[in-house]
């Protein structure tokens, strides 16, 4: 499946169907991409060797092109119209991050680091982008080590930017501030077991962890003490520039790390300017002193247990991420890929999912966020699949149409309970959807059609097939 696009095809065809015009008959496929400064210093015959997999995809105003959190196979150029790039901010606030316009490019990120997509991307008018996949990609910037780090350049300040705006005390600022802030930042990389600083130094920079995690100790009574575990995402050395004191505690890297570094001088020269940045951050370093005289040994070892705990589940957010697939009508969650047996959507599977997913949209985690996104893409699939009295069937299509070849009772209950999930998440998290009364009526068209189908008043059980393994049948009640 390539995508949620309107229309796709390849140059070759395109510049095939405008030979009919005298002044198309000589231009090349090739000669049509090497006029893009996209491509201006790869070799002609490296174009000429991918140049029928390279492919032309139009999405119509408002269509998202890719989304946070999923694995997207394509980097764009964008040829007409507008991008906006954006994410969600913890306080459920849309923020652009950034728009495009042609001949700009976005998605590098599915070849410097083969990773999700960190922010949304949506057509912000009707455009067209140029397509080019990982395969095809990977043979250009082989042979060219400019486009290289053309891609390399832009995926660092991309994410540079996603993870300040991510931060709290940077997500709201006002643009011309941010950009300040922006322009001063520094990557820097440190090593498993370096200290990034000691109680007592002096306070010169503040540092943001884009990557890996790290301990904090303070001196107590003699010892160190282990107060805190910060990962991804997090920030600190804030207190000592605000305050101006030295440095409260020592910072050592647990990962080889990537931290954003700001500058006590570059700082103290932003906030001079702009008082409403000073009362931000100075407002979290007080409570973070507050919270830290009041800590409890035990928090230390139970952030390091939540830091485990993400790696662990970010791996099953991955796998479900990239087994999802976005349609009009929801986010079909396949049990194998197109083109294999069965690219099909199991409300069982469905079901097994969002059981995972509804219990980390509630939790502490920091992909909660993504699994409540998952969860509501899912649940709306699953919606658009109930039949009108109530009924889900065993197995469905891309397009929701039903793919059954065995009769299932138990997916009743399976799409009930998926509905159910996300309308619970989504009241817990203090997010009512606009279309949760619909939802309510899914339920009860499926409880009532259970109810009146497989419900043995006299044993108070539902029947249901509970197995099929190649035509072998079994029955049961539950």
């Amino acid at each position: 499946m390539k995508g949620n696009y309107m229309k796709v095809f390849t140059i070759s065809e395109l510049i095939g169907t405008m030979k009919q015009f005298p002044l198309m008959q000589k231009v090349s496929p090739v000669e049509v991409i090497k006029s893009l400064k996209f491509f201006t210093d790869v070799p002609e015959e490296v174009l000429q060797e991918i140049v029928d997999e390279i492919y032309i995809h139009q999405y119509a105003k408002d269509e998202i092109i890719s989304r946070h959190g999923r694995y997207n196979e394509w980097l764009y150029v964008v040829l007409s119209g507008e991008i906006s790039i954006f994410i969600i901010t913890p306080d459920y606030t849309k923020l652009e991050l950034y728009a495009l316009g042609p001949e700009d490019f976005f998605g590098e990120d599915i070849v410097i680091r083969n990773e999700p997509r960190e922010s949304t991307a949506i057509a912000y008018t009707d455009c067209i982008l140029l397509a080019i996949g990982q395969h095809e990609l990977t043979k250009i910037i082989a042979s060219s080590p400019a486009t290289y780090e053309k891609l390399n350049n832009a995926f660092l300040q991309r994410k540079m930017r996603n993870n300040l705006r991510s931060i709290p005390i940077f997500t709201h600022l006002r643009e011309e501030v941010f950009n300040e802030i922006l322009d001063v930042v520094k990557l820097v990389h440190v090593k498993k077991g370096d200290v990034i600083f000691k109680q007592g130094d002096v306070g010169d920079a503040l540092f943001l962890i884009r990557k890996g995690d790290v301990s904090v100790y303070r001196a107590m009574n003699k010892n160190e003490e282990l107060i805190s575990l910060l990962a991804e995402g997090n920030f600190f050395g804030e207190m000592a520039l605000v305050l101006g004191e030295p440095r409260n505690a020592t910072v050592i890297a647990n990962d080889d790390c990537e931290l954003l570094k700001i500058n006590k001088s570059d700082f103290d020269s932003i906030i001079a300017r702009h008082v409403d940045v000073y009362n931000t951050i100075q407002a979290v370093a007080l409570e973070r002193v507050t919270g830290h005289e009041l800590f409890d040994s035990n928090e230390a070892l139970i952030s390091k247990k939540l830091i485990e705990l993400n790696r662990a589940v970010n791996k099953h957010i991955d796998v479900i991420a990239q087994c999802t697939f976005e349609t009009p009508k929801g986010s079909a969650l396949l049990a194998t890929l197109p083109g294999s047996r069965y690219p099909y959507v199991y409300p069982r599977d469905s079901a097994c999912a969002t059981r995972m997913l509804y219990r980390i949209s509630m939790s502490r985690l920091r992909s909660k966020d993504i699994a409540f996104r998952l969860l509501a893409g899912i649940a709306k699939f699953i919606y658009n699949c109930q039949r009108d009295d109530g009924y889900w069937g065993q197995r469905y299509g891309l397009d929701t149409s039903d793919k059954s070849i065995y009769k299932q009772e138990d997916n009743v209950a399976h799409g009930v309970t998926i509905l159910c999930r996300y309308l619970l998440a989504a009241k817990n998290r203090g997010h009512i959807p606009h279309d949760s009364q619909a939802y309510i009526d899914a339920i009860y068209k499926g409880v009532m059609f259970a109810v009146k189908r497989y419900y043995r008043n006299e044993i108070h059980l539902f029947y249901s097939t509970t197995s099929i393994h190649e035509s072998a049948i079994e029955e049961g009640y539950s």
